[in-house]
């Protein structure tokens, strides 16, 4: 499997947002359109395209090209509500000659952000605190403990429009939690990256790029 960045503005992107993490330096954000990533996973299959967002109000450009969509949100922040999600979905349908108002078959991401400020708070108990499955594919039963748990801080923290946006704009989407620097409060320099690898394994599971295990660990019948 092999991963480009497309276009002039993901490439700036790319390189300007990157996060200096000896030095614990995360830039603010550029412009708020897409980074667009390609994924090539098989030799001479068409590659799949994917949009990461930080806003659910940044350009829409090239979402044409996407098959799916990964959205960031922070926990406890000014994340993206209905209106947002409402011009997200209004851009997709747009760039790909779909209906006013109907539900996109486009699979979208949410991905819960910096899970490492919010780890306190969270029950050991937690899906979003258990060992990540390594079965050599996506863990549906894994995935979906976590969509729900991810669901309810969402709703703790008041995002329930968010939520509803969601769920009425887009046919497929799910809710991960992740954190691209771990648990550093031993005093650790180096980042230590967990689940951040779901949202993409959801996603290449559902292009059928890779297995699909029922269980937590068990591949499916």
């Amino acid at each position: 499997m092999s991963l480009d960045v497309l276009g002039e503005g993901s490439r700036l992107r790319h390189d300007r947002d990157r996060v200096l993490v000896a030095e614990t330096v995360l830039p603010l954000a550029t412009e708020p359109g897409p980074l667009l990533v390609s994924l090539h996973i098989r030799p001479r299959a068409r590659a799949v395209v994917i949009a990461f967002y930080d806003s659910a109000d940044g350009s829409a450009a090239n979402l044409e090209h996407a098959d799916g969509l990964v959205l960031a949100v922070e926990p406890g922040a000014a994340v993206p509500g209905d209106a947002g999600i409402t011009r997200l979905a209004e851009a997709v349908r747009a760039a790909r000659g779909l209906r006013p108002h109907s539900r996109i078959n486009m699979p979208l991401a949410v991905v819960l952000t910096k899970l490492d400020t919010v780890w306190d708070m969270v029950d050991p108990a937690s899906p979003l605190l258990r060992p990540v499955p390594r079965s050599g594919g996506y863990a549906v039963s894994d995935g979906v403990d976590v969509h729900h748990e991810t669901a309810a801080w969402l709703g703790h923290w008041n995002k329930t429009d968010l939520i509803r946006g969601v769920h009425t704009a887009f046919r497929r989407h799910r809710y991960f939690a992740a954190t691209a620097l771990g648990d550093r409060a031993d005093g650790r320099r180096e980042p230590i990256p967990y689940r951040v690898e779901d949202p993409l394994l959801w996603l290449l599971a559902g292009f059928g790029a890779i297995p699909v295990f029922r269980g937590r660990e068990g591949p499916t019948s």
